[in-house]
């Protein structure tokens, strides 16, 4: 049996109990929450799991539409699948940068994603350290699946979709697309206001600052004048409209002892989704929370209508942010924003982040790294093993089939799935990290000889 350890909201530290002789232990452990609702931060979390263990170990949540945390993940089971940030990384959410290491003890297996298993949309990669171990690993620096956003099954992104275009129930059919940018401007906000740097822009991205929230609709539209569907998915290109009938009466919110909403939404202790009401609600002086909206929407219309942001951002911005008043003495004095550029291939491809695989010994396993990408993304594989790129068919080799590339040293390998175009700026070799010293008691204070 599993069991489901959440440590909460924060930064927070667990090392799990390991398996006795003859006994498995079984544990699925969420650094915070099991939903990270956009504008919501995970913590900096160190979770250590346990020896001769099957664990699963996951630095911020199940389902993650805002920001990671930066977590250390240690692997110490006989099988541990580590995950960086979330299951599901939904659309603009982002990665944090996390160090992963994977076990230890030779004939263990480790898997490993550096953010995520499945991304939905255009998404974010933190800039992650992986650091191999003895352990057969299987990495992906990234994230392993790449789908559409889940539109109509997700409430949380039907929700924040019906009150951004104020779907009129009386018009029939209606094409539904969704606007997922504005959940990376929340983020974007939250993050900035919460002390963080101004995020920084990859080559084909649009960098902004603003000193008004108006001013975000104003420099946004700019940009993409002329090209309005640039930021809107319409889900299942080239396949036939379908039409489908949804009633929404809206997340179930918490309520206060006196019967006032919270604020809170009920989230699904199971799945880590917010729970869609099957009734309207009603606080304590009976009156209706929601009221419910039937709308018929054509799933597949062919082409998203509208501009891809309007004047219902900022009524959104009030109700899921504190917006900061930039007359305020105390509040920032501008905001900046990275918007994707318009005029590339795909503005809605997700991104990686830049991995570091890390190899500090000559018995790291057999590992492959599936998604390893160092002039897109601009991932390395690190030697700190004294190996140096002048040994080369001496004391390690790199061999080709025409698909892949594997580079073996000692009794180590390294398999790059996919890859064919190595070249010795891909690698770095650093000396080994020196051993470290006791640290004396008795009153002993550090001093430095000359």
């Amino acid at each position: 049996m599993t069991e489901t350890i959440v440590l909460g909201l924060g930064n927070q530290a667990i090392e799990l109990p390991g398996s006795a002789e003859g006994e498995r232990r079984r544990y699925n452990v969420e650094g915070d929450l099991p939903t990270l609702e956009p504008g919501v931060g995970g913590g900096n979390d160190t979770i250590v799991g346990g020896a001769g263990n099957t664990d699963r170990l996951v630095g911020d949540a199940n389902m993650l539409y805002a920001l990671g945390g930066n977590d250390r993940l240690i692997a110490r089971g006989l099988y541990t699948e580590l995950i960086g940030d979330a299951q599901f990384l939904k659309p603009f959410a982002r990665g944090g940068s996390d160090v992963i290491e994977s076990a230890a003890a030779a004939g263990s297996r480790t898997m490993i994603f550096g953010d995520a298993v499945n991304a939905y949309g255009r998404v974010f990669g933190g800039n992650d350290t992986i650091v191999s171990g003895a352990s057969d690993d299987f990495i992906y620096g990234d994230f392993q699946y790449l789908l559409e956003p889940d539109l109509i099954g997700d409430p949380l992104t039907f929700e924040i979709y019906r009150q951004q275009v104020q779907i009129d129930p009386t018009v029939a059919p209606q094409g539904f697309t969704y606007e997922p940018v504005t959940l990376d401007l929340i983020n974007q906000t939250n993050e900035q206001l919460a002390g963080g740097p101004p995020p920084q822009p990859g080559p084909n991205d649009v960098s902004v600052t603003i000193a008004t929230e108006r001013g975000l609709i104003e420099a946004f539209n700019a940009v993409y004048q002329g090209i309005p569907d640039a930021l809107s998915y319409t889900p299942f290109e080239g396949e036939d409209p379908t039409i489908e009938t949804f009633t929404s009466f809206g997340p179930v919110f918490l309520l206060n002892p006196d019967g006032t909403p919270s604020g809170r939404i009920e989230i699904d202790p199971t799945t880590g989704a917010p729970v869609q009401a099957s009734a309207p609600q009603f606080d304590a002086a009976g009156n209706s929370l929601f009221d419910p909206v039937v709308t018929t929407l054509e799933t597949n219309p062919g082409k998203p209508p509208g501009p891809p942001l309007t004047e219902a951002l900022l009524t959104e911005f009030e109700s899921l942010i504190q917006f900061p008043d930039f007359n305020n003495s105390t509040s920032p004095a501008s905001l900046t924003y990275v918007l994707p550029n318009p005029s590339a291939a795909d503005p809605l491809a997700p991104v990686g982040g830049t991995d570091l695989f890390i190899y500090d010994s000559f018995d790291e396993g057999r590992d492959v790294i599936f998604d390893f990408r160092p002039d897109q993304d601009g991932d390395r594989v690190v030697f700190q093993n004294g190996l140096r790129f002048e040994e080369q068919g001496s004391s390690f080799f790199v061999y080709g089939n025409g698909r892949d590339t594997l580079i073996t040293f000692g009794n180590s390998s390294i398999l790059l799935a996919g890859f064919t175009d190595l070249r010795g700026e891909h690698l770095i070799f650093q000396d080994p990290p020196p051993p470290g010293a006791i640290t004396p008691d008795g009153g002993f204070e550090a001093i430095t000889i000359l």
